[in-house]
């Protein structure tokens, strides 16, 4: 047996375990209730480093793909916005969904299920830890291309200020804060660009996402990437 069976089987027992014990204990607390933020308008700053927000609304420029009535429903917050280097006239999307209830039957649509069901073929699909000034990230990299469209892209899942990754992982999380008698909210935060050079395009978005992350206040990198301020040397 491999040791990654081995691994997912301990898991799948230790799960089985944690909900029998807890069926009487049942989570009744939002996470967000003491926890709470302004909104995401506000925490993410429109101009940061070389970069500021541009409005595309009406040029006919950059469209993004998951944006959609669906979205909105199912999320409590979503922010899309555009961003331009200024000195290098690049751009970059940038799109964060908050769900201030993450149980089983309302979990995060992340971008493996979004892109597919607006039409986008999805390749290349790398688990991957982000190096930054404040810390390390557990992000995952996509290739969604739709005809001539090629958009790489990198995104990552906070669940109630723990980074995690879609599965075992996240199931955990809920288990644990489920034993302390919360409801966890979720984030899932997506960078990208258009791009048909692909390593250029990582490159680029994470040069971004250093430096967006370098623009938040302590709070706000708690909540959008779990990242401990005191630790990652940040403001």
């Amino acid at each position: 047996m491999s040791t990654n069976t081995k691994t997912q089987l301990s898991l799948t027992v230790i799960m089985l375990w944690s909900f029998l014990i807890c069926i009487p204990m049942q989570p009744s607390k939002f996470y967000k209730d003491d926890h709470q933020f302004s909104s995401l308008k506000e925490i993410v700053p429109s101009r940061f480093d070389d970069w500021e927000e541009i409005d595309l609304s009406n040029t006919g420029g950059i469209v993004d793909p998951t944006s959609s009535s669906l979205v909105n429903q199912i999320y409590n917050q979503t922010l899309s916005r555009t961003y331009i280097n200024k000195v290098t006239q690049q751009t970059i999307m940038l799109s964060i969904a908050y769900g201030e209830d993450q149980s089983d039957s309302r979990e995060l649509h992340i971008p493996d299920a979004c892109y597919p069901a607006q039409g986008f073929l999805l390749s290349e699909k790398n688990d991957v830890v982000l190096d930054t000034a404040r810390g390390q990230i557990k992000a995952r990299k996509l290739l969604a291309t739709q005809s001539s469209r090629v958009e790489p892209l990198i995104y990552w899942i906070t669940m109630s200020d723990n980074q995690v990754r879609k599965g075992y992982d996240s199931k955990l999380t809920q288990l644990k804060l489920g034993l302390r008698g919360f409801i966890p909210d979720g984030f899932v935060v997506r960078v990208s660009t258009i791009n048909e050079s692909v390593k250029d395009a990582y490159q680029l978005e994470e040069q971004f996402i250093n430096s967006l992350l370098l623009s938040l206040k302590p709070d706000a990198l708690v909540r959008l990437t779990g990242l401990n301020p005191d630790v990652s040397g940040g403001k």
